[in-house]
């Protein structure tokens, strides 16, 4: 972890207990150069009083080009499954056309049937990023529009609360083109406490009692509003689910909770925008629990969203 935190361009914020380590984009040297996730606000590693959050997910060597080899809460536009929106003019680019994807930049289609958000599309043209920052707090801004009618300026603002263990990742998304703008946002967040490995000592509580859609092959049980790690997930394998049981009429959801026994350590994960889909997906190092929000714009007009990341150290609830 020491290697690849010094590896790659990045900053750390602080507030004077609690420190992040954020991995800046750069299209040439940056940690993250993939076409899924965004580039921006990647928090590699936050700490706290001899406690750790996030990491390296991946048991093989980091690749900075690989589709999902990012870290921390980061963040997909665009992922085009089950009905949802694939990226802005995918569906009207021809084959060997260019689409947008946000927090990325200008990606080839390619001859397949739909949009698949696993599939590492050549890159044409990376959308630039700009930055600024203070002690405490970091924004990056993107812009970028095609000559289809879809454009789109994207900033992210990550924050470190005054004298508290918290964190918000504060989004806004506008539409610059003449087109209407339907997008769905995710944060995958893999989280990892202590660098502990997932297993029984994890338990995910929820703001709402889930039903997972899957089978969860043994691995984990739910019981009412908590997700139980029954056995270690093994190296080569993953867990996913698509959960239901939540309430989209409700317009804030109160977040999630991931707690690991052996440590104390937790994470809780609150937003401000009501929920369209709930995922949850998990490997031998980390677990991801994934609110999707939806996004419709009309040309000129702006979203803002956030969401809020509390360090929980032992003994506090």
């Amino acid at each position: 972890m020491a290697d690849v935190e010094n590896s790659y361009p990045q900053i750390k914020l602080t507030n004077g207990q609690t420190d992040l380590t954020i991995c800046l984009p750069d299209a040439e040297r940056g940690f993250y150069r993939g076409v899924r996730f965004d580039w921006s606000g990647l928090i590699l590693r936050a700490t706290c009083k001899g406690h750790t959050w996030f990491g390296e997910w991946k048991p093989t060597l980091h690749d900075p080009e690989g589709n999902d080899d990012s870290a921390g809460p980061c963040g997909e536009f665009g992922m085009g499954v089950d009905g949802m929106p694939p990226p802005l003019g995918y569906e009207d680019a021809k084959v060997g056309e260019a689409f947008l994807k946000i927090g990325v930049g200008q990606l080839r289609k390619t001859e397949e049937k739909n949009y698949r958000f696993g599939y590492n599309y050549d890159l044409l043209t990376p959308a630039p990023w700009k930055v600024r920052r203070g002690t405490s707090w970091i924004k990056f801004s993107q812009q970028a529009k095609d000559c289809t009618g879809n454009g789109y300026h994207f900033t992210k603002r990550v924050v470190l609360e005054k004298k508290r263990n918290e964190f918000t990742i504060e989004y806004t998304l506008r539409n610059l083109g003449t087109r209407a703008l339907h997008q769905a946002h995710y944060s995958h967040n893999f989280v990892i406490l202590d660098d502990q490995p997932i297993g029984p000592d994890y338990h995910v509580v929820f703001p709402f009692a889930p039903v997972a859609t899957r089978n969860l092959k043994g691995i984990a049980t739910i019981a009412g509003n908590e997700l139980h790690f029954l056995r270690p997930v093994a190296e080569k394998e993953a867990l996913y689910s698509e959960l239901k049981g939540f309430d989209i009429s409700e317009k804030s959801h109160d977040g999630v909770l991931i707690r690991n026994a052996k440590t104390g350590a937790g994470l809780r994960i609150q937003g401000d925008t009501p929920v369209i889909r709930f995922h949850l997906f998990a490997t031998a190092k980390a677990v991801c629990p994934e609110p999707f929000i939806d996004i419709r714009l009309a040309p000129g007009k702006e979203m803002k969203w956030a969401h809020r990341y509390t360090l929980l150290l032992p003994k506090e609830r």
